[in-house]
């Protein structure tokens, strides 16, 4: 036997009789028992050496071991991961515990073990060799949970993860099966209190609104910090629900508040991507787990949840049913009470649950900025029938004052727009407001955002952002006050986060809180929302470039397609049950069924309403123009057949091929216009360009000669041969052609390669429809509603505008022509395709850009807006070349002409006069 002399925390010495063979561990779990800890929480030290849990206590001779302190905040730098993808359960598992061991992982080091599955196991560890090790890593794992739902899973787990040190508790769907699978990791040897785990389970339409379900109950519990035993995103299959579970244990000892916060990436990427992005997005945080669940549509999702450390700011809240201004001063003398001084407020925020429910006020600051004296703050509150009036009468407030806040909300008696104010300016300031409205809360932030970037404020200059609505049910609305009046301290740069659930207020209040940890959080707002749903957003000022972290969802047609789904599920269940067809879409899911009816080819409808509801731009002016065109491109037998998932292999293949030819074409042309003043705000290479994406797919249907061995078909020669023409002669008519071809590619273009994976049963890896992954666009929906914004901010007259349309037109014209050749190639007749009722003509002002560009002229980009150019102008005296014969008829193809204007040198020099005095009103405005 082996006696050991312990020197506790507490000052005194206990003895302990060890068997030889037994290690620093067993010592170890035998010590945290008696005091009801873990063994995590304390390390063993010996002549100045701390301890490693394999170790012998038959070597430690007669000193003294010291018992000290180890739990610090775990903020880990350096993380790592090992990785196993499709393999089984046991052997994923076995291959990355073995990966550990050879990268000499020890215990305490691993930070998440995460299981995710498709159609086979995928397991990846993560793990940081900068934290500090105690031995030897032992994880142990198992009896695998099997059950039919996550609830009960999750009592199973919690008792499998008593008096153990978890690393992680994790769930996915089971191969080929319905249900799901968990499997507890934790440390072997190790011990914590064996009191009783709890679990919280929440799901959602949408990921990030699970996501927040699930922090938000957690919030709840009001957990210590170190008590949550991490966080788990899962879900029955990649088309069901997001998932989203947590295990925690009161009986473990608290460390502090706990103070969530997460990221998330949501898109189709290989699971190498997100492995990596996980350590990237865990440096410098408190990782309480890296997970990451498969999702519908071939993408994945991964989230990564922290303890948020540092200054947290702290909040405090009103409910008052006796009116705005009592709310208003009950909120005020809590500021006080709280220490609150002037300079330390962060923002204000009113908001309610509906038109009759008491008034609800948010203030969030933080002590640690500088103090500016004793808080001065008051309210001035107007009411009114309209926004906009409101936000008129407090830009006049707002100059007379330093604003801290100004909100707004609906009430019973109309609406209301509070002002807290403080001292007094000096001198009045000029100071504006910007607003947008739309349909869905992020589609609103997003407008705004877009007003502040167009509008070039400067940091300091924003003095209030506010979310509102007329009432539960209408419009999401934003609305910004600013002043240029006040000096900038360089770009202003914004993002934002945002919730979109069903909670009380004060869970809302206190994950907004925490989310304004970041140094720079600006402003915290939040509105009611239809079906009781809440919108907080924050706006956070960036160095870098603004980061979209747009909730999913949240609108209404996306609610359907679910609820479609369901109903075909069950109806597949009931067609198997019966043995019969089903005879209405022969097989095809409703909610698919239904989108294709009225598919967009180049453009989804809904969205495309959503973005133009309040514009009559170009972009409008371009979609309401082909409307006619757009029906008949459907109404091709190759499209509905594609739609269906009904495609030929080889006839796809000749459709690559000629996309190929076509994008080469319209990618050179607008890469040599680049710097055309129409072209240039519409140019995103980067982003966009598919020739290089539909060469790998012709590739991999042709094999490597496919440009030796192929030819575009004649209608595409054609389409080249019009792109070849607009380059030199016409650039502006570039744009309807790039708006119908890639808007198209990030709408309906999506459905067709979900479409393209099934009917041609293309591997999981991408391969073949390269072409419809735009992997430098990470939200779609924001892209496309950027480049509707840019279209309709050009400057084209409504001649040019006009002449767009009917391009639009022809590209269509060509588009369809070139899918009913498809169509003969597979033995069906194609209809006659009757050219568009107007042919488009080039632009004179093309012609103007053109020659005058040539000659050096520095009004050229005035003639590429319209403004004619004198007699003896290069652009009037010379004749473009006639163009060369072509190889194929183009009967239908609208000629380029140009035609010469004439205007003499005063009226021109008359005009640029009138643009000197435009620029110099607004020089000496901005003064």
């Amino acid at each position: 036997m082996v006696t050991v002399e312990i020197a506790k925390l507490d000052g005194s010495l206990q003895s302990e009789v060890l068997e030889p063979h037994e290690t620093v561990l067993d010592l170890k779990r035998r010590l945290a028992l008696q005091d009801g800890c873990p063994t995590a929480d304390f390390l063993l030290l010996w002549n100045e050496v701390i301890l490693r849990n394999e170790q012998l206590v038959s070597s430690l001779g007669d000193s003294v071991v010291s018992v000290i302190r180890a739990w610090t905040p775990r903020l880990v730098e350096n993380v790592g991961y090992v990785a196993a993808q499709n393999a089984s359960l046991a052997e994923a598992i076995s291959q990355v515990l073995k990966g550990l061991e050879e990268k000499n992982v020890e215990q305490g080091q691993v930070l998440w073990i995460d299981l995710h599955c498709s159609h086979s196991y995928d397991c990846c560890a993560y793990f940081s060799s900068d934290l500090p090790g105690r031995g030897k890593l032992q994880v142990a794992w198992g009896p695998v949970i099997e059950a039919e739902d996550v609830p009960s899973g999750y009592q199973r787990a919690a008792e499998l993860a008593k008096g153990k040190e978890v690393i992680s508790v994790t769930a996915s769907s089971m191969a080929s099966q319905h249900g799901v699978q968990i499997v507890v990791f934790s440390s072997a040897g190790e011990a914590t209190p064996s009191g009783e785990a709890g679990f919280v389970s929440a799901s959602g339409g949408t990921w990030e609104m699970a996501a927040t379900k699930a922090v938000l109950e957690i919030n709840e519990l009001q957990l210590q910090h170190g008590q949550l035993l991490g966080i788990d995103a899962h879900n029955y299959h990649p088309d069901a629900p997001a998932m989203f579970g947590a295990m925690y244990s009161r009986d473990l000892p608290g460390h502090g508040p706990l103070y969530l916060d997460w990221v998330a990436l949501n898109q189709e990427s290989p699971w190498s991507f997100f492995y990596e992005a996980g350590c990237k997005t865990s440096e410098g945080k408190e990782v309480v787990s890296i997970t990451g669940s498969s999702n519908c549509e071939g993408r994945s999702v991964q989230y990564t949840f922290w303890q948020v450390s540092g200054d947290v700011p702290g909040y405090v809240e009103v409910e008052c049913r006796d009116g705005w201004g009592q709310a208003a001063e009950e909120l005020i003398q809590k500021l006080r009470d709280a220490g609150v001084e002037e300079g330390q407020v962060l923002s204000i925020d009113a908001h309610n649950c509906d038109l009759d429910s008491p008034a609800v006020l948010l203030a969030v600051f933080r002590r640690s900025l500088p103090s500016r004296g004793p808080l001065t703050l008051r309210c001035e509150i107007l009411q009114g029938a309209g926004w906009s009036q409101l936000y008129r009468q407090a830009e006049q407030v707002a100059g007379q004052s330093e604003l801290v806040a100004c909100t707004g909300s609906s009430s019973g008696d109309g609406l209301v727009l509070l002002l807290f104010l403080g001292p007094r300016r000096p001198a009045p300031l000029t100071v504006r407001h910007l607003s947008s409205a739309a349909t869905w809360w992020n589609g609103a932030a997003d407008q705004l955002l877009q007003q502040l970037r167009t509008a070039n404020l400067q940091r300091n200059q924003l003095l209030s952002l506010d979310a509102h609505n007329d009432g539960p049910n209408e419009a999401a609305r934003f609305t910004a006050l600013y002043s240029t009046s006040i000096p900038g301290d360089g770009e202003l740069r914004l993002q934002y986060r945002a919730f979109n659930v069903e909670m009380p207020w004060p869970c809302l209040h206190k994950q907004a809180a925490v989310r304004a940890a970041s140094g720079a959080s600006l402003m915290i707002t939040g509105s009611s929302n239809e079906s009781s749903l809440r919108g907080d957003a924050l706006t956070d000022p960036s160095q870098q470039a603004p980061e979209f972290q747009a909730e999913e969802g949240g609108k209404s047609h996306e609610m359907l397609l679910e609820m479609l789904k369901t109903v075909h599920k069950a109806s597949q269940s009931m067609k198997q049950t019966v043995g019969a067809e089903c005879p209405v879409f022969q097989g095809t899911p409703l909610a698919l069924e239904l989108e294709t009816r009225s598919w967009g080819l180049w453009i989804q409808e809904a969205e495309a309403a959503e973005a133009e509801d309040c514009a009559d731009g170009l972009a409008k002016k371009l979609k309401e123009g082909t409307a006619d065109a757009h029906k008949a491109a459907e109404s091709v037998h190759f499209v509905k057949e594609f739609i269906k998932c009904r495609v030929d292999q080889q006839i796809y293949a000749q459709f690559v091929v000629n996309l190929y030819h076509i994008y080469q074409a319209l990618e050179e042309a607008l890469d040599a216009n680049a710097e055309h003043p129409l072209v240039e705000s519409l140019h995103f290479p980067d982003e966009l360009e598919r020739a290089e994406t539909l060469k790998l797919d012709a590739e991999y249907y042709l094999g490597s000669n496919w440009q030796q061995e192929t030819l575009p078909s004649k209608v595409t020669r054609e389409y080249v041969q019009r792109l070849q023409q607009l380059q030199k002669e016409a650039p502006e008519l570039l744009i309807p052609h790039a708006y119908t071809r890639y808007l198209g590619d990030l709408s309906g273009g999506q459905l067709l390669k979900k479409a393209a994976i099934r009917g041609m049963k293309l591997p999981a890896d991408g391969s073949g429809v390269h072409f419809y992954n735009f992997r430098r666009i990470p939200d779609t929906m924001v892209f496309k509603n950027m480049y509707r914004a840019r279209m309709d901010s050009l400057h084209a007259d409504s001649a040019t505008a006009d002449r767009m349309v009917e391009e639009a037109n022809y590209a269509f014209f060509l588009n369809t022509r070139i899918f009913q050749e498809l169509d003969s190639l597979a033995g069906f007749e194609a209809n006659p395709v009757p050219p568009p009722v107007t042919a488009p003509a080039s632009s004179e002002a093309a012609q103007a850009y053109s020659a005058a560009k040539a000659a050096g002229c520095p009004f050229a980009s005035l003639a590429a807006q319209g403004l004619p150019l004198p007699e003896g102008h290069p652009s009037s005296t010379e004749k473009s070349a006639e163009p060369e014969p072509k190889e194929e008829s183009t009967a239908h193809q609208p000629p380029v002409k140009p035609q010469a204007a004439k205007m003499p040198w005063l009226q021109i020099t008359g005009a640029v006069a009138v643009l000197g005095l435009i620029v110099a009103l607004r020089a000496s405005r901005s003064k």
